[in-house]
């Protein structure tokens, strides 16, 4: 006579196989995942991808911007002069932190760009990569086009576009205004 094998047995013994099959399942997804057959050239040497800044920066489209008839924001205390869209609203922030601000609020739907004025430092651009430019005449500093750092006399400026990405072209554009006087 046989043994008979109780219920909890039998549910055991599919539990056990389910975690057995879906552990080898698992096992077999992740190698397939960490050596793709795609990395592989057709020599069976290993291929290198690489990624630079750069290579992103010669994608991306090239819009041009007509500032013809854009107005001119002046600054007297701190000899700021730069273009805008006549549409855009632009107010002053005294202390915000130990900053003068400049907001330039180009409509509802967007971040707005903001100029952060010190004697003492750039706004949040210490200890992070940046490349240098030229902004209004004068050395700068680049956080990849949306963050620019000038030092004008004893006076930090810093450029900021915020988070609206698509108005990159509208920020580099009035950028391209600034004048120190």
């Amino acid at each position: 006579m046989g043994t008979k094998i109780s219920k909890h047995s039998k549910s055991f013994a599919w539990l056990f196989a389910i975690a057995f099959f879906g552990a080898l399942a698992a096992l077999l997804t992740a190698w397939q995942y960490k050596y793709p057959s795609s990395q592989y050239a057709d020599n069976g040497e290993y291929s290198v991808v690489t990624y630079s800044s750069q290579a992103q920066a010669d994608t991306e489209p090239k819009v041009v911007v007509d500032t013809s008839a854009w107005v001119e924001y002046h600054n007297e205390t701190y000899g700021l002069t730069f273009k805008h869209d006549p549409d855009w609203k632009i107010r002053s922030v005294k202390d915000q932190n130990g900053y003068y601000v400049i907001v330039i609020d180009p409509g509802v739907k967007y971040d707005n760009f903001r100029v952060y004025i010190s004697k003492d430092d750039y706004f949040a651009l210490s200890g992070v990569p940046t490349s240098k430019t030229q902004v209004g005449g004068k050395e700068a500093i680049n956080l990849d086009g949306s963050v620019l750092g000038v030092q004008d006399n004893a006076t930090y400026f810093t450029f900021d576009m915020g988070a609206s990405l698509s108005l990159k072209p509208y920020f580099q554009a009035m950028i391209g205004t600034v004048e120190f006087r």
